[in-house]
């Protein structure tokens, strides 16, 4: 059994995953003020693994997104990823957040204003957003350029779903082997 973890953007998502990186279930989480998000973590978790009848012993790997995204739900993420793995003696793999989707997208920088402006609103109010081309290059924007696809400003897709989280787990799983 596998988890993977994201908490780049204003939810928090955890996904667990068969021996063959299959998506059995998951949980997600959104939180406004992404301080509390360090208490839905381990929440989260305890009930997705108590969902399915797993302990933590029978997980041999954790996936956990380590960016670009949120700072504050990345540090909370990324310390909650190695502490339990830490403790629970469990292979942590990084997940770059341009694995869960592949493909150029654009996401808000202030994850607390952007679930209830447009993208266009977000941009009007001076919040920069944060441009992924490629899991090596980004930059950050003021302007909302047209064809881009979008995540996490009010009625878009939100981001990550749970097969992108376990889809990017299973690609980062091959290349950490």
């Amino acid at each position: 059994m596998h988890l993977a973890l994201s908490s780049a953007s204003s939810q928090a998502v955890w996904v667990l995953l068969d021996d063959e990186y299959n998506l059995i279930d998951s949980r997600q989480g959104i939180s406004e003020d992404q301080s509390l998000m360090s208490t839905q973590l381990g929440l989260l978790m305890d009930d997705l693994l108590l969902a399915n009848s797993i302990h933590l012993n029978k997980i041999k790997s954790l996936g956990v997104v380590t960016g670009p995204g949120a700072f504050t739900g990345l540090r909370m993420g990324v310390s909650f990823a190695e502490g339990l793995c830490m403790v629970q003696k469990i292979k942590k793999i990084p997940i770059p957040s341009f694995l869960l989707v592949g493909k150029a997208f654009i996401m808000p920088l202030r994850h607390t204003k952007a679930p209830v402006l447009s993208p266009e609103q977000y941009a009007a109010e001076g919040f920069e957003s944060l441009l992924i081309k490629s899991a090596i290059e980004f930059e950050t924007i003021l302007e909302i350029p047209a064809g881009i696809e979008h995540r996490g400003y009010l009625d878009s897709y939100p981001w990550p779903t749970n097969t992108e989280l376990a889809a990017a787990f299973k690609n980062a799983s091959k290349e950490s082997v």
